[in-house]
């Protein structure tokens, strides 16, 4: 059973952004999908005739037909349809991580931003103010190697109005959380991380859930 997210945070605008510049790898891996699962559902005695069919001419037929649905599945499809696709296609890529440790290593190395997707321990800044319109975390890591000690800090911010249903009852629940003293959260998170400077790094968030 595929995981299901209760997202308090989505940054639509980001997610159809990233949908939409995806778009072709991410019907290209639905198709390849549809045409295996035709060929795997012939028998061995089937005739290889109608297993060639699949691959040549009926493959463009296929294809032609599994864009024209996907389409008007697209019209249907909410941004939180398209988050898990979106993972699913970066995933096979050199900048995603799903450890914070990892990226940070990469960023060292390499400018410019990876995407991480990681289930991680976040610690509330109960320094901003309630009414400032986002609430910030931040995540310290420490890294003990023979060359001494690192210690990292990852910032992040969620602004008020890219919380999910944020006039109900997400916004209620963190803020509920925050209140009663849960300082330190557990957080599934998707996004985009870049560093600022030596020892520091921010997240952009695209998606965040319980």
């Amino acid at each position: 059973m595929d995981e299901i997210k209760s997202y308090i945070y989505l940054d639509e605008e980001a997610v159809n952004s990233i949908y939409a510049q995806l778009r072709k790898k991410i019907i290209a891996k639905k198709t390849i999908k549809r045409i295996k699962g035709k060929a795997a559902s012939f028998k061995i005695g089937a005739g290889l005739s109608k297993l060639f069919s699949i691959f040549s001419g009926d493959a463009s037929a296929n294809k032609e037909r599994s864009y024209s649905t996907q389409t008007e599945i697209e019209y249907l499809m909410l941004p939180e349809d398209r988050v898990d696709p979106i993972i699913e296609v970066l995933a096979k890529g050199k900048r995603y991580y799903t450890e914070l440790e990892k990226a940070i290593e990469s960023l060292n190395k390499e400018e410019g931003s990876v995407f991480i997707n990681v289930y991680d321990s976040f610690s509330a800044d109960k320094s901003i103010p309630e009414n400032a319109g986002y609430t910030a975390f931040e995540r310290r890591i420490q890294t003990v190697s023979d060359t001494g000690v690192k210690r990292d800090k990852v910032i992040m911010a969620m602004s008020d109005s890219k919380l999910k249903y944020a006039a109900g009852s997400n916004k209620l629940h963190l803020k509920m959380a925050l209140k009663a003293g849960e300082n330190d959260m557990l957080l599934g998170v998707f996004g985009q991380l870049r560093k600022i400077k030596d020892g520091c790094y921010q997240i952009k968030p695209i998606a965040v859930w319980w």
